[in-house]
């Protein structure tokens, strides 16, 4: 089925965002972080433990 011009713009202007990133881009107060900082985010670490724990996790339930 073929696109709609809608769809095929929004495509273009919108992506998903990994969910490794979703708190860095919808909950973070921070508008921007130099790289030092991003690796050793506390949030954001603990966010991506949560993620892989819970991949892991379905991935043994499958």
């Amino acid at each position: 089925m073929a696109k709609s011009l809608k769809e095929r713009i929004l495509a273009h202007i919108v992506s998903e965002i990994p969910d490794e990133l979703a708190l860095c881009e919808f909950d973070c107060p921070m508008e921007d972080c130099a790289e030092d900082n991003w690796k050793e985010c506390g949030n954001r670490l603990k966010m991506v433990e949560a993620i892989q724990s819970s991949r892991a996790k379905d991935e043994r339930t499958a």
